[in-house]
């Protein structure tokens, strides 16, 4: 079984817009950021080399899938963003 710390080491976050956002996520703003970085964004994604993606966010998700996916050539998944205010168990239904 892999290590966690070996784990932890693999993962790594981007932010699809650069900055920070506020306690509401603005589609517009994220989906125009995603399409005007989305060369940065692919060939950064690419040098991982992931086998599987996780986007944090439905708003981040769409607009992973509209203007990343293809260019990137693998799978997303979307997972509640760490600043939603779920219970555990709704967190874990909603990833799974």
């Amino acid at each position: 079984m892999e290590d966690h710390a070996d784990l932890a080491r693999r993962i790594a976050f981007i932010n699809l817009k650069n900055i920070g956002g506020g306690s509401e996520p603005d589609l517009s703003e994220i989906r125009s950021a995603t399409e005007e970085r989305r060369v940065e964004l692919a060939d950064k994604i690419r040098s991982f080399k992931p086998t599987r993606i996780f986007v944090a966010g439905d708003v981040a998700h769409a607009a992973f899938r509209t203007y990343l996916a293809r260019q990137v050539g693998v799978g997303s998944v979307y997972v509640p963003h760490p600043s939603s205010r779920f219970s555990y168990q709704e967190y874990y239904r909603r990833c799974h």
